[in-house]
């Protein structure tokens, strides 16, 4: 009975542990409060598995950016 209890919930720690070690690059992008938070994710869900796709997350992830910067349009001039 224990035995049998200590594998099954190895086998959960194991499970859970392995989906936070894939999605590690989502969690990391979401932690640093990165901009380009759903193509990371889409390319952690979709790519992950391959590890070139997880390591381009990753990496993407970790890369620096500027906190409050964003694309905008000049204002436009009345003239």
């Amino acid at each position: 009975m224990l035995d049998s209890l200590f594998s099954s919930s190895v086998l959960y720690a194991m499970f859970f542990g392995g989906l936070i070690l894939y999605f590690l690059p989502t969690l990391i992008e979401v932690l640093r409060g990165h901009p380009q938070k759903v193509p990371i994710f889409i390319l952690d869900l979709l790519a992950g598995w391959t590890m070139v796709g997880w390591v381009v997350a990753i990496v993407w992830s970790c890369t620096k950016f500027e906190g409050n910067a964003r694309a905008s349009v000049p204002p436009v001039s009345k003239s």
